[in-house]
């Protein structure tokens, strides 16, 4: 019983991590130098 909760809980946790990932991964992901070029630009801007 135990197990059961806690396999429900994952797959609810899962679900929602994967509803916002799809709405912030296109910020987040780094595909090839110049946009890592621009998120170290961005960063710096923060400091």
């Amino acid at each position: 019983m135990y197990f059961d909760k806690i396999i429900s809980y994952i797959t609810i946790l899962l679900s929602d991590i994967n509803t916002h990932w799809q709405t912030i991964a296109p910020i987040l992901i780094i595909r090839n130098e110049e946009e890592y070029d621009q998120a170290v630009e961005r960063l710096n801007a923060l400091i």
